[in-house]
Order: structure tokens, then sequence, then C-alpha cells
């Protein structure tokens, strides 16, 4: 039994977190159009249920949190983390109130991700190193510079200057860019 995903399985992986990205977006269009109040509350990994909860937007809701951070866990879908870290950084604009819980999980686990590759570039030949599997070429970096989209937006936006009209990413990484509705250029 292999571990690893199919080609179409990765494929269709992509795709819903495309759909995913559109729907966050959709739901901030509909709510921000909408008189009605959506109840709004931070999100975390301690919380037990995982199950979709009908008052909360898609952001606030457990399990997207724990789909991402647990994505992020696998090892051997390391080549598809730059997907999951785009749809983070894309949805940023979009998060609310889940904005902290979110970003300070997420970078949590690419720190911890990026920390378990550090013997792997260490010019120490001594010591026997551990199986790293298919380390995508360009892991560091694109995983680097989500931290980095991510700590500056979060800069950004608590300084109540965030007027982004897009997020930065990568061609290799971009699940699809973004503009947040309502937000100047």
């Amino acid at each position: 039994v292999s571990l690893g995903l199919s080609n179409f399985s990765e494929a269709f992986q992509v795709q819903i977190l495309k759909l995913l990205l559109a729907l966050v977006m959709l739901e901030q269009v509909v709510f921000n159009q909408s008189s009605s109040t959506r109840k709004s509350a931070g999100v975390s990994l301690k919380q037990t249920s995982l199950r979709y909860l009908n008052d909360r937007a898609i952001p606030d809701q457990p399990m997207f949190l724990a789909s991402i951070v647990s994505a992020l866990k696998l090892d051997n879908i390391r080549h598809l983390h730059s997907h999951w870290t785009s749809l983070v950084t894309n949805c940023l604009p979009f998060l609310d109130q889940s904005l902290t819980s979110t970003v300070t999980e997420v970078t949590s686990q690419i720190a911890d991700n990026l920390e378990k590759l550090a013997p792997f570039y260490d010019d120490n030949e001594n010591e026997e190193l551990e199986d790293f599997g298919q380390i995508p070429a360009d892991y560091v970096i694109t995983q680097m510079e989500a931290l980095t989209m991510m700590y500056h937006f979060c800069l950004i936006e608590d300084s109540g200057a965030a007027k982004v009209s897009t997020l930065p990413s990568s061609s290799s990484s971009n699940i699809g860019s973004t503009s947040a509705p309502n937000q100047a250029n």
C-alpha cells in the first residue's frame, strides 16, 4: 500500500483547494451584501468539534484550520504544501476574527517543517541523515515566502493600513490571485 497520492488525487486536491478559496471569497461577498450578522469567532485547534457549524463562516470552522495544519504535517505530500500555504495566503483578507489563530497555527507548523529539514542542509557529514523523502527543489523558498506573506499581512493589517488589492504569490504555488472586496488599490 502506497502512502503517496495518485496524480489524479493530487490534481483533485489542488482543484478542491481552489474551490475552497472561491467559497471563502464568495461567502465574504454575500455576508457583506446581506444585512444579517454573522457570528464571528476565532478558531483554535484545541476545539474538539471538527464538524461543520452552521452559524460560522468557513475560515471560522474548526475543520478549516485543522485540515490545513494536518496537511502541512504530512511529509509524504510535501510537494503539495505550497498549494496549502497558497490557500492560506490568498485567504488572509477574508479571515477576519480567525486571522490570528490561523496565522499562528500555520506559521508554527511551517516552522516545524523547516526545522525538520535543517539537517538536510547541514554541511556536517558525520551525522547520519534521516530519510527526508522527496523534497521539492523550491520547498524551502515557497514556505519562507508563505511565512513572509503571512507576517507581512498581519503587520499591515494590525496597523490598519492594509489596503492590498492582491497578495503576491509565486507562480509555482499560486492557487489564484485574490483581491479583497471593498478594498482600495
